[in-house]
């Protein structure tokens, strides 16, 4: 497992427009994003850029593992989930309490990777994780990534709302 290229956080905002009529109001969802990179083997341990890219993840809220299907750099894509997962592990275990999703990219290349992307979808299931799968690049599958992250997103905030009402009755 080797360390991306990009050494610097990009905040990315992502704009989902929804309409539950066509002649009526459109509601606009704003989901701020942060990619944090730099994960490497051993960042638990603070190897590399390690806890100042993992003190980040602690406040986040969603989790969205990026995974390269394609194997454009020679990893299992099996293995990077893994391994991600494993650091997050070793530095908070609460951190895989998070909700998330993984979304599968670079299927447009690499053909012989295929198979990992069932295989990789299996994996989620079983940890609760949704998959998405697609290609940034070609812009496949962002869609479904965008509205799978406002539903994940929907369902924290409904959960913060009981946690508040249950807070305010129990102060009556």
């Amino acid at each position: 497992f080797q360390s991306y290229t990009t050494m610097q956080m990009d905040i990315v905002l992502i704009i989902i427009s929804t309409s539950p009529s066509l002649h009526l109001v459109i509601i606009v969802i704003i989901i701020i994003t942060l990619d944090i990179p730099g994960l490497i083997d051993g960042a638990s341990e603070n190897k590399g850029l390690g806890h100042d890219f993992l003190k980040h993840i602690e406040r986040t809220k969603i989790l969205c593992y990026i995974i390269d299907r394609a194997s454009t750099e020679g990893r299992c894509p099996l293995q990077d989930l893994q391994s991600l997962m494993t650091e997050l592990q070793l530095y908070d275990r609460k951190l895989l309490d998070k909700p998330g999703l993984v979304f599968v990219n670079k299927n447009d290349i690499n053909e012989k990777f295929s198979l990992y992307e069932n295989d990789m979808k299996e994996i989620c299931a079983k940890i609760g994780l949704p998959c998405v799968t697609g290609s940034a690049a070609m812009k496949k599958g962002i869609s479904e990534l965008a509205m799978t992250l406002k539903v994940i997103s929907d369902e924290i905030k409904q959960k913060e709302m009981k946690a508040l009402e249950k807070m305010y009755k129990d102060d009556k």
